[in-house]
Formats: C-alpha cells, structure tokens, sequence
C-alpha cells in the first residue's frame, strides 16, 4: 500500500487526529485532487473534475473530524471513479 493509501486509510479509522494540513495536501495530490492554498482567505479549496462543487478546509489547525471525513468521501470517490456532491449527506455517523 502507497503512503497516500496508508494516510487515507488512518484518516478513515482516526478523523479526530490532529491531521497536519500538509499530509492533507500530499494525500490529495497523490489522487490527482487539486487542494490550492488559500490567496488571502483562511481555507484550502479541493477540487477535481469528479466532484460537483468544492470541499474546503480550514488552513488554521484543528481540524474537525468532519472535514477528514468530507474528504475521506471526496477521495474514496475519487479512487471509485464515482460522482461526489458536495451537498449530499456523508455517510458518517456521529
């Protein structure tokens, strides 16, 4: 299993772990998803041409679960091949 797989694999068992946006960053470019860095604003924008609409995430640290578990989504779609909407309901469970 490749690094990006080992991180995607954590972050599905462990979203409340204080993720360091940088191994968030590396994770999305090693699924060819685009995570820009914000141009004077306070969150990051993910995008790839799957996804119908954006996921952003804060730059500032912690994270919550809920944004690892969006992009957990985001990039197990990704991987499937499949449509992700922004607006739909995650199939997390709090």
């Amino acid at each position: 299993m490749s690094r990006a797989g080992k991180h995607l694999a954590e972050m599905r068992r462990s979203p409340e772990k204080d993720w360091p946006i940088c191994e968030i960053i590396e994770t999305c470019g090693a699924y060819g998803v685009r995570c820009v860095a914000p141009a004077g604003g306070s969150h990051y924008v993910v995008s790839h041409h799957l996804i119908d609409g954006l996921l952003t995430i804060p730059s500032k640290r912690p994270l919550k679960p809920l944004h690892v578990m969006l992009l957990v989504e985001l990039l197990e779609a990704v991987v499937e091949g499949k449509k992700w909407y922004a607006a739909t309901k995650s199939s997390f469970s709090f």
